[in-house]
Formats: structure tokens, sequence, C-alpha cells
């Protein structure tokens, strides 16, 4: 692990409910228990040996629950936020986000801006962030850990 330049944790299936010992949502996909320990644990040695991690949806969540933390499991269930997906399968939902100003974040997309998401999950008790969590940045320890709940390839 000490080799690698980085760690990058994709956006995928959702996460397991196990692992913050929640129910699931009767939304929430089948888990796939196998890639969700494959990847707390790199996860983990990641942190061990200090190399930098980038973790886009799911990776962030994977993120928030090693930490402790919880997620909400279905989005349009909460007041206020709406759908973060579309309603047809693998199709984007365009979302109003704000920004942090003077952070990374704000630095990458500034402090407003329309984006394509593709989730229905989220951070929800966040342990390394705070508020309602769409991309973050912070250190843990000596390793910077970047967080993006959109995936990648929603961006054109």
């Amino acid at each position: 692990m000490a080799e690698l330049d980085g760690l990058i944790l994709t956006g995928g299936d959702d996460v397991d409910p196990g692992l913050y010992e929640a129910r699931a949502h009767p939304r929430t996909q089948v888990p796939n228990v196998r890639r969700d320990s494959f990847e707390t644990t790199l996860y983990r040695h990641a942190r061990t040996a200090n190399v930098p991690v980038f973790a886009i949806c799911r990776g962030a969540q994977i993120v928030n629950t090693v930490h402790g933390g919880t997620l909400h499991q279905h989005l349009p269930d909460l007041d206020g936020y709406g759908a973060h997906e579309a309603e047809k399968k693998d199709e984007f939902a365009e979302v109003e986000v704000a920004t942090t100003p003077d952070t990374a974040v704000a630095g990458l997309i500034g402090t407003e801006a329309t984006v394509r998401w593709h989730h229905h999950e989220t951070l929800e008790d966040l342990r390394l962030f705070t508020g309602l969590v769409e991309a973050a940045a912070c250190r843990v320890k000596t390793t910077t850990t970047t967080t993006l709940q959109t995936p990648a390839e929603a961006h054109r």
C-alpha cells in the first residue's frame, strides 16, 4: 500500500446498512458484502500508510461508515432534498449545490453549481464532515481524503 501514489474508491451499488448497524430501506439494493469488506480494508490500510484517498459516491459512503458515520438510505424521504437520481435507470438528475467558500471544492466548481447526480443515498451521521455533504476534502492525520458524492461519469 505504501508504494501507491493514491487510492481511488469509486461509485457503485449501495453500501451494506449492516456496516452502520441499520436496517435496509425498501429501496436499498442487495449489498455486495465482499466489495464492502474489501473497500473498507483498503481504506483502513491507506490511512495507516498515509496514502491520499479520492472517494467518489459510494467511496465517500465507505469512508464515512469506516469512521462510524451512517447514511441516509433514500434522499427522497428527506424534506427539501428531492430526487438525486433520474426517474429512469442509469440516467442522471440535475441538482443545484452550494459549496463552502475558500475550500478545495469551491476552487474546483465555484460557490454554486448545477451538477448531475445518480444516487439515492448520502452521508448522514458525519464523522469527518458537516452538513449534507455532496463533496468534501479533509485531512485524517497526515493523509488527504477527498470525497465526491457525484459520480465522475455524470460530468460532461
